[in-house]
């Protein structure tokens, strides 16, 4: 039997899945959200014969560009890696199939009776047929696959009225550029599915009972880049301290507050660098909102470390009280290279690092800066560094940083009133922790 068909979870959780079926067209449809309410965010990933379809919404309703992907060869296409492409002809019944059972008959919506099946062998798992039409309805409990939890239900619609077509300019990708993107999605919304608790966005101090969640930005960025950056590392939340040892942190600022940051690599080819930081680019060069900000030359092509920092609250753009810097550290293996802190500035956040690139907020806007060695010698620069929200992204170009092999790196925030930033109501933060050595490259996945 060949049908068309709709899979839907009847259950409210933090996850949701929808699959759409079209075997005779060999096609799938899956919508997948995750988080609730304001916190919302989709993904949207579409199988029509052997090409494949990718695109995001985060939760304010922006939508990633489409991507585009032929399915790699040896891989098997989305409707049989979720096994949907047999899917329809094990609901029916057959003799092949393992023997069932009856265990009852109860109501199964819009007016209908179901019977209740299952097998002796696993009664955990029922399928609900309808008493009239003999059509599945509803599935229950560990049939829907691995990593469902067993008491997951799901309704089948029978002949629903489903088009699934290709998205038109979406953008080809390699299949491994595809299968990043698709891993940064569920890397970058991993916050929203598990729920971290970060302190308040107001309230002053860390440790309050309200609960925020990660936001998706830096989900939604992987997914326009067609790729993910992949290592991450956690930070403590409410660990901010003052570079003097002499003077105690005593205020507390989320928007400098690092909670999570990482690492990783992209190739950026000329047409897209040109669509991401060109003129009339998702992000281009010079922008205040989001804060795009460029070496002199702009960003062409080349291969790029992305070094990201998220933080506790959105980062404002435009404070008429307070400064704010952010940086990304690396050191080069050479101690000889590196910046050293005065004895009683140990908290330094520079300190056991050599190259530091930084945007900071200046009275002419956002500007980005680089420099070298002990006595931060100023160095031009082809990068960028971008504030989306929490989520600064430093774009570092491979060239400028000599042997990866060799390389550790760090990030650090710091902030300070207009008026005095250093004195007592300075605020930084670094992670690996000061006074700590920076972290190898390859152990934040790189």
């Amino acid at each position: 039997m060949t049908a068309q068909a709709r899979l839907m979870p009847m259950v409210e959780g933090e996850i949701a899945v929808t699959l759409e079926l079209v075997p005779a067209d060999e096609a799938i449809r899956m919508l997948m959200v995750l988080g609730a309410d304001d916190q919302k965010l989709s993904l949207e990933l579409i199988v029509i014969g052997n090409t494949q379809y990718l695109r995001a919404v985060d939760p304010d309703g922006t939508e990633s560009p489409w991507l585009a992907s032929n399915i790699a060869a040896g891989d098997p296409a989305l409707i049989d890696a979720f096994g949907a492409g047999d899917l329809l002809d094990d609901m029916i019944p057959d003799d092949e199939l393992a023997p069932i059972v009856a265990v009852g008959v109860e109501d199964c919506g819009d007016g209908r009776q179901c019977f209740v099946l299952t097998s002796p062998e696993d009664t955990s798992v029922q399928l609900l047929v309808d008493t009239e039409t003999y059509l599945p309805v509803v599935f229950r409990g560990a049939a829907l696959g691995e990593g469902f939890d067993t008491d997951v239900e799901m309704r089948l619609e029978w002949n629903a009225e489903i088009s699934i077509s290709a998205p038109a300019d979406a953008r080809q990708v390699s299949p491994d550029e595809f299968a990043l993107s698709l891993a940064g999605f569920f890397f970058g919304s991993a916050g929203i599915a598990q729920g971290p608790t970060l302190p308040p966005a107001t309230g002053g101090q860390p440790g309050a009972d309200a609960e925020r969640v990660i936001t998706s930005e830096r989900a939604a960025l992987w997914l326009e880049l067609g790729a993910s950056p992949y290592g991450e590392a956690l930070d403590d939340f409410g660990d901010l301290f003052h570079g003097d040892l002499g003077i105690a942190q005593v205020r507390y600022d989320p928007t400098v507050d690092i909670w999570t940051w990482g690492a990783g690599n992209i190739e950026l080819a000329e047409a897209t660098a040109r669509e991401l930081f060109g003129p009339d680019g998702a992000f281009p060069c010079g922008s205040t909102d989001p804060v795009v900000a460029c070496g002199a030359d702009g960003v062409g092509p080349g291969t790029y470390l992305l070094v990201w920092s998220e933080v506790v609250d959105p980062v404002p753009l435009d404070d008429a009280a307070y400064i704010r810097t952010f940086w990304a550290l690396f050191q080069d293996g050479d101690p000889a290279n590196d910046w050293e802190a005065l004895p009683q500035f140990a908290n330094d956040v520079l300190d056991g690092s050599d190259t530091h690139y930084r945007i900071e907020a200046t009275p002419g806007g956002w500007e980005l800066g680089r420099t070298f060695g002990p006595q931060l010698e100023p160095l031009p620069t082809d990068g960028a560094a971008m504030i989306l929200s929490n989520v600064v992204v430093f774009w570092v170009p491979v060239s400028e940083l000599g042997d990866l092999d060799a390389l550790s790196l760090g990030v650090a925030s710091f902030s300070g009133p207009v008026e005095n930033p250093f004195g007592v109501n300075g605020a930084l933060d670094r992670s690996p922790e000061p006074q700590q050595p920076l972290t190898p490259l390859d152990e934040v996945g790189f």
